[in-house]
């Protein structure tokens, strides 16, 4: 099963008590299968995980199974502190019918890269869905090195690595030794284009939860080999990349979805509140794009 193409890291919404908002959640997952993104990616860090409980994890899973049917991929986010905790997430993922997990590299502890060899061939040999591993270093504190990412495909059902390192080298270097049917993924929504240049399969993106049909689009004319097209098109969307990350994750995405209709942008602490800046250039960039409603004319602050 292959996972590339445009997949999306869909936030989790909130309501003003900050419960989950089952609703304004399904409603989106459906909105986004029919502009016919390739998946959907909920849990990881977009959708909040750390604020997450196991079972609200399982739900948000299971919602996104039922809405997406044969429309769209589900790659769970499966993400704990410790292995045992892990495996469980991604046992629950199979459970609830996802077609893959998505596992970031283990955060906080720095471990070796051969700690982070046996910690990924731990959760695949326990479990028996696809993996997807992902190097953050941003968040994790260390990533997966080259020569980490060639053992690891060598296990089958390793199908996939999620790099959001910005080091178009390592996506060069990954692409002349990955084997058929890997699905080698962009993690960093502005380099999408230059990625799929060097080797690149795919994207998991923040910023095609607002703009799915461009980055489709990139996607689409990358194929066809009308690159001109691809570039026109990823320069309409650079500024939006920019804002979707101006505050941490997801703050700013839940902001541009309130102000295309879908739910209020709640958070869960430690996360805070939008800042004025942040909420003008994104209206400013989703106008620009034609993504706004009525919302737009609604004061900053």
């Amino acid at each position: 099963m292959s996972f590339n193409g445009v997949s999306v890291a869909v936030p989790t919404f909130m309501l003003a008590d900050r419960a989950v908002n089952w609703s304004a959640f399904e409603k989106y997952i459906d909105w986004l299968c029919g502009d016919k993104v390739d998946g959907v990616v909920p849990c990881g860090t977009t959708g909040g995980f750390l604020c997450l409980s196991a079972d609200e994890q399982r739900r948000l899973i299971e919602i996104c199974v039922e809405v997406c049917g044969k429309r769209a991929k589900v790659i769970a986010g499966a993400a704990a502190a410790t292995t045992p905790e892990t495996i469980n997430l991604v046992k629950s993922a199979e459970k609830a019918g996802a077609n893959a997990a998505l596992i970031v590299s283990p955060f906080y502890v720095k471990p070796s890269q051969e700690g982070i060899y046996q910690f990924y061939k731990d959760i695949h040999d326990a479990t028996n869905i696809p993996i997807v591993i992902y190097s953050n270093p941003g968040r994790a504190g260390v990533g997966i090195a080259i020569d980490t990412v060639k053992r690891l495909m060598e296990l089958p059902r390793i199908v996939g690595l999620k790099d959001s390192t910005s080091d178009l080298s390592r996506t060069l270097e990954i692409s002349s030794f990955m084997k058929r049917g890997f699905s080698l993924l962009c993690g960093e929504d502005s380099l999408f284009l230059p990625f799929l240049s060097c080797g690149g399969t795919g994207i998991i993106s923040v910023t095609a939860g607002v703009a799915p049909m461009q980055f489709k689009e990139i996607w689409k004319c990358w194929n066809d080999k009308d690159i001109d097209k691809a570039h026109k098109t990823a320069i309409s969307v650079r500024k939006l990349c920019a804002a979707m990350f101006m505050s941490p994750s997801p703050i700013p995405v839940k902001y541009a979805l309130y102000m295309m209709g879908f739910a209020e942008p709640h958070t869960r602490l430690p996360l805070g509140p939008i800042s004025c800046e942040c909420k003008s250039i994104i209206k400013e960039e989703l106008a620009s794009l034609g993504l706004c409603n009525s919302c737009l004319n609604k004061k900053c602050c």
